[in-house]
């Protein structure tokens, strides 16, 4: 007599050779009392375009053992364990959307509940181990529990551990000859995290994840579940939950996909939050050999610190790197993102196949906030999101036009005209509007967006115009390069402004007239003498404009940067510094030298506040 095993493996090479056509099991295999059901199994579906997967997005729903939990449902509502099975695999999907098993189960006339756990046989065989008869649904689904001492193996094609996941079916009233077959969307365990770069000047050597959790459950907690939406809304956290060492992940590219998974947890208590769970990216900026390393928060396209959850998959997206970055990792960790911009996108990935449930949609913006420079110019703008229905820009104020719109996939790109700022003084000019959506479910999705537009640049005499305020945002951050918005490396005194787009730390990225003024231009600005540098000042004023700088005695240095790439004395380039309410020149002995090493990956030491007056063409 053929076994059952032997039986189903022939089953098993029928149906792949006639290309996955129906095939009716015996029904005389199936014992007394018990009814053969298929289970479709609907599998998570990502909609991520971050680049090669290192497993791909059919091998992360792999199934390689399916257990099958009944229980009871009572009429007050309560559910109670009531036996276990395992399924067999009938037909497999080779688009990996969803996958057939069948499962013998108990013929009655009660209500059942079937909760499927994939690809962690060992936990649930331990969790059913010495259970007590009877037991209440979510003292069952608490003990099934899935630990780690590692990161998960995800590296390769070749070798990989499938993923757990959890489902379960609606309430199925009774089990007979009728009951067929029935459909249960899974939700996979774990969160995935893939890191892609556009900037254009950054490679990326290796992301490290910070503080991931050892374990995690295989079911969420009911509270924070919805099934209307199928997802969840809180991490599902067990007791004694520990963190994982540091775990790294090597990129060979700029694009790290399906390779970082990892257990629910919860959100940053704030920025630098060191027990967070998060990322350090480590990579080589605008052509350097060096490597350096960055913080990144996960935070949801609000900006506000978000948990892990499970079948979620955050994408982080480095669009821009301002500088080099933190010498070490540890270092790095320590302190609060900086150099970097980052925008996180998460969603859901449950299937929208045989439902009309949609994943959670995404929505990016190139810039939150920006700041404009105050003649007219045009500037781009971008959009992002997966919408069905797009996006609408509302509340454009009239000192800004969008004069041109490109779509290209999921990303438009508008081309914004910025009136000239009337107002010649130091008082920024406030413009803003909001992004709006609506997902599937009507809920709204806003992003509000705030460009403050700097004074009119003044004429107090010069061949150039003056900006109106000092940049004072340059303490620790920026290279030369980026203030001078020249390309890195290029110390040629005579070295041409990079093209494309400005760096934002550059007086370039405030419109096409604006740069740094040369040394000479800045010895004009603020001069030894200090009746030269008093006059320059009241004329300043005079237009409305701020002073080059305020004098506090005993306050310390403030050095401002000129756009010459090489000075007298050899150093790279000069800048003009102020200190106990004196002007020392640029690369001269004695009490304010300053002088700043482009060739070093920060401008100087602590103490130091380093200042931008940018000047612009007249």
């Amino acid at each position: 007599m053929i076994s059952r095993f032997d039986l189903l493996i022939c089953l098993f090479i029928i149906t792949t050779l006639s290309g996955c056509k129906k095939i009716d099991l015996p029904t005389e295999e199936t014992k007394p009392g018990e009814q053969q059901v298929t289970l479709r199994l609907v599998l998570p579906q990502s909609n991520n375009k971050a680049g090669t997967y290192a497993i791909s997005a059919v091998d992360q729903n792999s199934i390689q053992g399916l257990d099958v939990l009944a229980f009871r449902v009572t009429d007050n509502g309560k559910e109670y364990y009531a036996y276990h099975r395992q399924a067999v695999l009938l037909r497999p999907d080779q688009g990996g959307t969803a996958v057939d098993f069948h499962v013998d189960l108990l013929k009655s006339t009660d209500k059942f509940r079937f909760v499927l756990i994939a690809n962690a046989e060992a936990k649930v065989k331990s969790a059913l181990s010495g259970l007590s008869a009877n037991a209440e649904k979510e003292t069952v689904m608490s003990r099934i529990e899935y630990g780690i001492t590692t990161k998960w193996n995800a590296g390769s094609l070749g070798n990989f551990t499938p993923l757990p996941m959890w489902g379960e079916s609606i309430t199925v009233d009774g089990i007979n000859n009728n009951t067929q077959k029935f459909s249960v969307n899974m939700l996979r365990s774990l969160a995935a995290i893939d890191v892609q770069v556009t900037a254009n000047d950054f490679v990326m050597t290796e992301v490290l994840v910070y503080n991931q959790s050892n374990k995690g459950r295989m079911a969420p907690s009911p509270q924070y579940y919805d099934g209307g939406e199928r997802m969840v809304t809180a991490p599902s956290i067990p007791t004694g939950t520990n963190r994982l060492a540091t775990q790294r992940y090597t990129s060979a590219t700029n694009t790290l996909a399906g390779e970082i998974f990892l257990f629910e947890s919860a959100a940053a208590t704030s920025i630098g939050d060191p027990n967070a769970t998060g990322l350090v990216i480590a990579g080589k900026y605008a052509g350097s050999t060096v490597v350096t390393y960055y913080r990144v928060e996960l935070t949801d396209s609000l900006g506000n610190l978000t948990p892990v959850l499970r079948n979620h998959r955050y994408v982080v997206n480095i669009t821009k790197v301002h500088s080099p970055g933190f010498t070490g990792e540890t270092q790095a960790w320590a302190s609060k993102p900086m150099g970097m911009t980052a925008s996180v996108t998460a969603w859901s990935e449950i299937s929208t196949s045989e439902t009309s449930v949609h994943p959670l949609y995404y929505l990016e913006v190139s810039d939150d906030q920006r700041d404009l420079g105050g003649f007219e110019y045009e500037f781009p703008f971008s959009v992002r999101t997966n919408l069905p229905g797009g996006h609408t820009l509302e509340g454009i104020p009239s000192e800004l036009q969008i004069t041109n719109t490109q779509i290209v996939d999921d990303k438009t790109i508008y081309t914004f005209k910025v009136s000239a700022n009337p107002n010649s003084n130091n008082n920024w000019r406030r413009l803003q509007f909001t992004v709006n959506a609506t997902m599937a479910n009507g809920k709204p999705i806003e992003k509000k967006i705030v460009m403050r537009q700097h004074g009119k640049p003044v004429d107090i005499g010069f061949s150039f115009l003056v900006s109106a305020e000092n940049v004072n945002r340059l303490f620790m951050v920026d290279s030369w390069f980026h203030m001078a918005n020249v390309t890195y490396g290029d110390f040629s005194p005579s070295a041409p402004q990079k093209t494309g787009i400005p760096y934002p730390q550059s007086c370039a990225a405030f419109g096409p007239r604006y740069r740094l003024p040369t040394l000479g231009e800045l010895q004009s600005l603020a001069p030894n003498d200090n009746n030269a540098r008093s006059f320059i000042n009241q004329k300043l004023l005079d237009k409305g404009a701020s002073r080059m700088y305020i004098i506090f005695p005993g306050s310390g240095s403030s050095a401002f940067v000129s756009s010459t790439s090489a000075g007298a004395g050899g150093q790279n380039f000069s800048t003009m510094s102020v200190q106990n309410g004196n002007v020392s020149g640029a690369n001269q002995a004695g009490d304010g030298k300053i002088i700043a090493n482009p060739a070093v990956s920060k401008l100087g030491p602590f103490g130091i506040n380093y200042l931008m007056r940018c000047v612009a063409s007249n």
